[in-house]
């Protein structure tokens, strides 16, 4: 059965991006951090590590802001405004950039469910950028409907396992594959992406537009849900049968369609013989 429900992202917890540039290839950077607290601006300062890059220097440190906004007053955010500053070399300019959000996706409607998601967004030029904006939907995508009742839990850990100290762990292919394997995943659609071309000033811009729109869940109605719209379906069928038949009897009688002959009630006859004394 499908029903349609509002979704609620909730918090980011984390992100993780790789950027190609002129001077050095494809760098790995993982930012973990609680970005998002309610409607308020959430703003993070963080040092790239040098490690994941090989032995070069970063330029400085990466800035992020986020916040959530309640665009139709119903107590669920509907937009998240997300953007990334991303310091570089005077000698690097940025071809093509891949970028992971991670979501806290919860469903309260027909079905509760709770999982950490993501969003994947990458985009490449042969002409070096200063800025790349994106205006995009969180989509749920289901390979299997999901249960009417208790709470859902299955797919709720980290995408991004930000406690690992290897490298692989931080791979984005890694990532990717490892989150298609689940039945249920969020992924951007209806993706806009606008690429400035120019050499950046001194920082490279991600600047993104993610929306939250009305979902069609699936999921596995209870029995007495089913009882309940069966009995509605057999009623309105019922009642048009009930209306037909009587109509086709009404016909039959009065136009004497089929031979009829009236016929009197019989007496009962005792079978027996009353005496007296």
């Amino acid at each position: 059965m499908c029903r349609c429900s509002r979704p609620s992202p909730g918090k980011r917890r984390e992100l993780a991006f790789t950027l190609t540039t002129s001077r050095r290839g494809g760098c790995p950077y993982s930012l973990k951090d609680s970005l998002v607290e309610g409607n308020t601006l959430g703003e993070v300062t963080v040092a790239v590590n040098p490690a994941r890059c090989g032995d070069q220097e970063s330029a400085g440190c990466d800035t992020v802001k986020a916040r959530e906004e309640d665009k139709n007053q119903d107590g669920k955010m509907d937009i998240l405004h997300f953007k990334l500053e991303l310091p570089l070399q005077p000698t690097e300019q940025v071809l093509s950039v891949q970028l992971i959000l991670t979501f806290s996706y919860q469903l309260h409607k027909m079905s509760t469910f709770v999982m950490q998601s993501m969003g994947f967004l990458q985009y490449s030029s042969p002409v070096p950028g200063s800025k790349l904006y994106v205006n995009a939907d969180l989509k749920l995508q289901q390979r299997q409907p999901l249960n009417h009742r208790g709470l859902d839990t299955r797919y709720n850990i980290s995408v991004i396992d930000g406690t690992s100290p290897f490298a692989s762990a931080y791979d984005l292919a890694n990532i990717i594959a490892a989150y298609r394997d689940r039945n249920v995943t969020t992924v951007l659609s209806d993706f806009n992406p606008v690429w400035l071309v120019g050499r950046a000033a001194d920082s490279f811009v991600i600047d993104a537009v993610i929306r939250y729109p009305m979902e069609v869940i699936s999921y596995q109605p209870g029995f007495w849900e089913m009882i309940k719209f069966a009995w509605i379906q057999y009623v309105s069928i019922l009642l048009v049968f009930l209306w037909v038949f009587e109509r086709i009897k009404i016909f039959v009688f009065q136009n004497q369609v089929l031979t009829t002959m009236p016929v009197s009630p019989v007496p009962l006859v005792p079978l027996y013989k009353q005496h007296q004394c």
